[in-house]
């Protein structure tokens, strides 16, 4: 590095033989204007083959930040990334790729952004041709009682119109943040078709409880819900799954794990209304999870019909064996 630290040069070398890998040049000018021009060069191999170089252009007033990379020994650069904050706050983002000679523009995307950063228009030209393809608009407002609800908007096209709707999504989290609702309006005609609603509960024993209701169609009727119960520790995990608005859960998977590591994984399945066991299994994974043992009740008749064993082992040249043992149980007559 050199004494006024505007010069600087990295080098990388491989294992014993201390051959050059790899050498980066950084190279800072402070211009007439106050603004800076810094430039990366980077090298690979004992010959020091010129691999790329990218320059960054800053403003004296830190406003603009221009800065184009340059494949190999390229005088063209080959993408192209921009930010401008205007004075009054809003800031302009760019980014140019071309063809690695630096003479075909690929693909091109455009950010702006409100002084405020509550408006944000995202703006995609996904082949160069100069006409964006699609516009992404997120907007946030921010309600007095703390909650946040964000709005994204995607169009096809070159235009923020109606016709041009693709999709848009509502989401509304409330100010202590245990509370999400997103709206979907999944082909852009203007009405919802998809919602969900995340709420978490936070017990005074330290435990927490984590329900998701999904609901779809033009009347939004509830297709299903989830939910999460964990342990204070978070040793243990609990995730019931219903169908629709069944009051008993269709599927409950509980998850033991062990202070040492060891891990109980119990999957209970019943009939869709909930009421009948039709199937169990126990997976017990230990031994830093190469030992796995399953034990099936295929009916749910709580009696165990086939148990498999898997030993996992990793070998010294890098290799895995996996061996794989069932047992089929026998009940003897009564």
């Amino acid at each position: 590095m050199s004494a006024d630290g505007l010069s600087k040069t990295s080098e990388t070398f491989r294992g014993a033989s201390n051959s050059l890998e790899k050498r980066i040049e950084d190279i800072t000018i402070k211009n007439a204007d106050g603004s800076l021009t810094q430039t990366q060069t980077s090298f690979a191999g004992t010959s020091a083959v010129q691999t790329g170089r990218a320059v960054t252009e800053t403003s004296a007033d830190k406003l603009s930040i221009v800065t184009k990379t340059y494949f190999g020994t390229n005088v063209v650069p080959s993408e192209i990334s921009s930010s401008v904050k205007s004075a009054d706050g809003s800031r302009v983002q760019t980014f140019e790729k071309f063809s690695p000679d630096g003479t075909t523009l690929i693909e091109k995307s455009l950010v702006e952004t409100s002084a405020d950063g509550l408006v944000q228009v995202t703006k995609s030209d996904a082949n160069g041709d100069g006409v964006w393809n699609n516009i992404a608009r997120t907007e946030k407002v921010l309600n007095a009682d703390g909650s946040v609800i964000t709005k994204v908007t995607n169009y096809a096209g070159s235009a923020e119109i109606e016709a041009n709707k693709i999709n848009y999504v509502e989401t509304n989290v409330s100010g202590n943040g245990l509370t999400t609702t997103t709206l979907s309006d999944r082909d852009g005609n203007g009405s919802f078709d998809h919602k969900t609603e995340l709420e978490t509960q936070l017990n005074t024993d330290g435990s927490s409880v984590r329900t998701q209701t999904n609901f779809a169609g033009t009347d939004l009727v509830q297709t299903g819900k989830t939910v999460t119960q964990i342990s204070d520790d978070k040793l243990t995990t609990v995730v019931k799954q219903f169908v629709g608005t069944q009051a008993n859960p269709e599927t409950i998977v509980t998850t033991v794990t062990q202070a040492n590591g060891d891990k109980t994984e119990t999957v209970e399945q019943f009939s869709p209304d909930g009421q009948t066991l039709i199937g169990k299994t126990i997976t017990s994974i230990t031994n830093e999870g190469k030992t796995q043992l399953v034990q099936s009740d295929a009916n749910g008749d709580l009696v165990t019909d086939a148990i498999e064993r898997i030993e996992i082992a990793h070998n010294a040249d890098g290799s895995t064996t996996t061996n794989t043992t069932q047992y089929k149980v026998q009940l003897k007559a009564q």
